[in-house]
């Protein structure tokens, strides 16, 4: 798998708000901006997503989903005026027709549709990838 195989452009999904996200693939240059989503976190946001409450962990996380796409992984992000506010992956194990997904959204909007818009986007991409559980 290629990440050229399946492009995905970026997209843009309103909010139960009514303010509109751009839904797109992360890139290495957005490696800052989510260190900063995840810098913004909660320490309870942090314990859910990573199962403990380090900062280092989303500077891990960081450094995976901003590097190029590998076969078995992706991930997207949602922006809202430029800023990252959600991010969504998805990565194989020994069945590549099977995936673990994590999906990660600032605390200031939950409960706004960031993490539906996310997963749906999400799942187009993974079945397009081969994907079916």
């Amino acid at each position: 798998m290629t990440d050229t195989a399946h492009p995905v452009q970026k997209t843009h999904a309103l909010l139960a708000d009514g303010r509109t996200v751009a839904i797109r693939p992360t890139r290495p240059e957005d490696h800052a901006a989510v260190v900063w989503l995840f810098d913004r976190l909660s320490a309870e946001n942090l314990r859910l997503r990573f199962l403990g409450a380090s900062r280092r962990a989303g500077r891990q996380a960081a450094d995976r989903v901003c590097a190029p796409p590998t076969p078995g992984h992706r991930a997207l992000l949602a922006l809202l005026a430029g800023q990252v506010v959600g991010l969504a992956e998805y990565e194989t194990g020994t069945d590549p027709c099977s995936a673990e997904i994590a999906l990660t959204v600032a605390d200031d909007l939950h409960h706004q549709g960031v993490g539906t818009l996310l997963l749906e986007h999400l799942v187009d991409r993974a079945g397009q990838d081969g994907i079916t559980t």
